[in-house]
């Protein structure tokens, strides 16, 4: 994984030039922000993942374009010795820096040090680090906080090439597809899965082969993913706290904004919870949707097969995934073979194995689709149920 800038040629037929930040033994990972001095001579890059901003030489970006045909460009996207001709200075920071932003004389750049809770004072014309503005952060570092810092740092990763946060970013998902096989390559291909509050639903990967996060990230995350020493027991603690700590989804405001689905969801929740087909026979316990898919979390915790197997696939069960905040969690299935929801059974589930769904109409399976779009953590739901209730004790007394 690399990370670096591109140039998009605002002109007719222009190009979009990719250059590398990255060394060949040094890595830059999560390239966030950007800033660029108003003289257009200098430009800045945060590179979250291991705390320190680029400093790059515009000119010398454009005098290497200049002199370079489409073959060479095309060869420079994917050239680690680029770098040495264009970036003047990494200036060091605190803690994940993100957000940046010029005063306008363009002399000094701030920086948002996210986990250090301060914005550094850079001179762009010294470029070092001249002051920083505490935000009144917390002065103990818990060790849940400390998690969130590895989390978000790529120095425990073979020449720092990138972190957790470059796949979960924001403890989400990068929507992306992995070969994670090691020895097997090009088998069983794994979908990301988001770590947003998954603390009460083990195991983890898609196999379930991991009973804890313990297990998830320890040595073989160090083996197979990181390829550098594992973390340290006290590292390992507390990442895993970090983790376990629930770190909650985003309220879901778009499908579901205060807790109240529309009809076609609540049409859609009776085919979800449903134990009779259409024409009145009873489905099979295990084709259930809700058998496999229970609240609160959407999932029974168990292994299943629903006939998603794939012929570079070994024969295996898959851990059922939960649901909630689905909708924002696209491709879907194992292997990402899934763009949207519908996919999952207009594509790939027409047998009966991942739900009976074969009797829905498709406006029935529009509302079935709707209801798993509204879904969303329970602590929204109790949140919802509160001020619904102190709502209406305000107004039994007013």
């Amino acid at each position: 994984m690399t990370g670096g800038i591109g140039i998009v040629e605002q002109k007719p037929s222009g190009r979009i030039i990719q250059l590398l930040l990255d060394e060949p033994n040094a890595y830059y990972a999560d390239p966030f922000d950007i800033a660029v001095t108003p003289d257009g001579k200098k430009a800045f890059v945060s590179h979250a993942g291991v705390n320190c901003i680029s400093v790059i030489d515009i000119d010398a970006v454009r005098k290497l374009i200049s002199e370079s045909d489409d073959r060479m460009l095309t060869a420079y996207s994917n050239y680690l010795g680029t770098s040495s001709r264009i970036v003047l200075k990494r200036i060091p920071t605190g803690a994940n820096p993100k957000g940046m932003a010029l005063s306008p004389d363009g002399k000094k750049l701030y920086v948002a040090e996210h986990l250090e809770d301060r914005i550094a004072v850079i001179s762009t014309e010294s470029l070092e680090t001249i002051g920083n503005i505490s935000l009144g952060g917390p002065r103990r570092i818990t060790v849940a906080r400390e998690g969130r810092r590895l989390l978000n740092n790529a120095g425990h990763t073979f020449q720092s090439q990138y972190s957790c946060y470059t796949c979960h970013p924001d403890t989400h998902e990068d929507g992306l597809v992995y070969n994670m096989a090691s020895k097997d390559m090009g088998r069983n291909m794994t979908n990301t899965q988001s770590l947003r509050n998954i603390g009460d639903t083990p195991p983890y990967k898609w196999n379930g082969k991991n009973q804890s996060i313990y297990k998830q990230d320890g040595m073989r995350f160090s083996t197979v993913l990181t390829r550098n020493e594992a973390f340290s027991y006290k590292e390992l603690d507390a990442i895993t706290a970090y983790i376990m700590s629930g770190v909650p989804n985003p309220p879901n405001l778009v499908y579901n904004p205060d807790g109240k689905l529309t009809e076609a969801q609540k049409r859609g929740k009776d085919i979800f919870q449903r134990s009779h087909d259409s024409k009145g026979f009873e489905i099979p316990v295990v084709n259930r949707c809700v058998t496999c898919h229970p609240a609160p979390y959407f999932t029974n915790k168990k292994m299943t097969g629903v006939g998603t197997l794939a012929a570079t696939d070994d024969s295996i069960l898959f851990d059922v995934p939960h649901l909630n905040n689905i909708v924002y969690s696209p491709p879907y299935l194992h292997d990402g073979r899934a763009a949207t929801l519908e996919e999952i059974w207009t594509l790939y589930g027409k047998t009966e194995e991942h739900g009976a769904v074969n009797d829905l109409t498709k406006t029935q399976l529009n509302d079935l689709v709707e209801y798993l779009k509204s879904l969303r953590d329970p602590e929204y739901e109790q949140k919802t149920s509160e001020i619904h209730n102190a709502s209406f004790i305000h107004k039994l007394f007013k």
